[in-house]
C-alpha cells in the first residue's frame, strides 16, 4: 500500500508498503481482517495512522534510504543513479539545511520559497495596493511581510485624506462632497433675511452660499419683503393717527400709501 497515491486503505498498488503478495485475507488486505482506518506499513496494520510527518519518515527510507537528508526533514537531496529519478524527484529537498524548508510546509512571508514550489511568498496579495489604519478608506498603502514573517500587513504611511467641497471623493468612501448640504437653500451676505440662494462648493473647498441677488428692501405692502422682523416692519402700520385741527380733526390707523414707499 502507497500511502500518498490515493489508493484505498490495504490495496495493493505494488508500492514499497506492499511487501508481500496480496492474499486477500493478511492484516494488511482490505478483505476480513483488514486495516480499515488505519494504514499498512511493510503488511502491518497502524490503527490509528501514524502522524503525517513519521508516516512521510517511513515511506522515505523505504523508497529513497540511499538519497542525502542532511536536515532530517525525510526529504532528501543527491540520491544515487539507481534511485529512479521520478522518485528522486519526488522527494526533493529545496534546501537540505533548514528543516523548515521543504515540500508541504507552510509558506511564510519571509522572501523565501519555504514549501519548495518555485514560488516565494506566493498568495499572500505581495505588492496589492490597500489602506492602512488611517480614517479614510483610500487604498494608498501596499501589501508588504509583517516583521514576524506570519502574515502581512499594509504599509500606508499616508495622512488622512479629508473630504472637502471640490466634486471629487477625496476620502474614498463612495460619496462625494457628502459633509457640505449641498444643493441646500441658503441665505447669502446681502442685506437682507431671505434665503434666496443655494450651497455650493468654494474655491478653497469649502462650501459657500451662492445668492447673487441683491438685497431686498421693506417696502409697505402687506409682504415681509426682507424676510425679518415680520410684515412692513419699520413702518407704522395699524398705529393711532389723527388729521386735521379741531372739528374738522378725524381719528384713524396708518396703512400702506399706493406706492409702498410709506404709510
Amino acid at each position: 500500500f502507497d500511502v500518498e497515491d490515493g489508493a484505498g486503505i490495504g490495496d495493493p498498488d505494488g508500492g514499497p508498503f506492499d511487501r508481500g503478495p496480496y492474499d486477500g485475507g493478511g492484516p494488511g488486505d482490505g478483505g476480513p481482517g483488514g486495516c480499515e482506518g488505519g494504514v499498512v506499513i511493510d503488511r502491518v496494520c497502524h490503527r490509528p495512522p501514524p502522524p503525517e510527518r513519521e508516516l512521510r519518515c517511513v515511506r522515505a527510507a523505504l523508497e529513497v534510504p540511499d538519497c542525502v537528508d542532511r536536515d532530517g526533514d525525510c526529504f532528501v537531496v543527491g540520491c544515487p543513479p539507481e534511485v529512479p529519478p521520478e522518485l528522486a524527484t519526488l522527494w526533493a529537498d529545496c534546501d537540505d539545511a533548514s528543516p523548515d524548508r521543504a515540500p508541504g510546509a507552510a509558506e511564510l512571508c519571509n522572501g523565501v520559497d519555504d514549501d519548495c514550489d518555485q514560488a516565494v511568498d506566493e498568495d499572500l496579495g505581495l505588492g496589492d495596493a490597500c489602506d492602512g489604519p488611517d480614517s479614510d478608506l483610500c487604498a494608498e498603502g501596499v501589501v508588504v511581510c509583517a516583521a514576524d514573517a506570519i502574515g502581512t500587513v499594509c504599509d500606508d504611511a499616508t495622512d488622512d485624506t479629508v473630504e472637502t467641497c471640490n466634486d471629487v471623493d477625496d476620502d474614498c468612501d463612495l460619496a462625494t462632497d457628502e459633509d457640505f448640504a449641498l444643493g441646500t437653500a441658503c441665505d447669502g451676505a446681502d442685506g437682507d433675511a431671505c434665503v434666496e440662494g443655494v450651497v455650493v462648493c468654494a474655491a478653497d473647498g469649502t462650501a459657500t452660499c451662492d445668492d447673487t441677488t441683491s438685497t431686498t428692501v421693506e417696502l409697505c405692502n402687506g409682504l415681509d419683503d426682507d424676510c425679518r422682523n415680520g410684515v412692513d416692519d419699520g413702518y407704522a402700520v395699524g398705529q393711532a393717527c389723527t388729521v386735521g385741527v379741531g372739528g374738522c380733526a378725524r381719528s384713524g390707523l396708518y396703512q400702506c400709501n399706493g406706492d409702498g414707499s410709506g404709510v
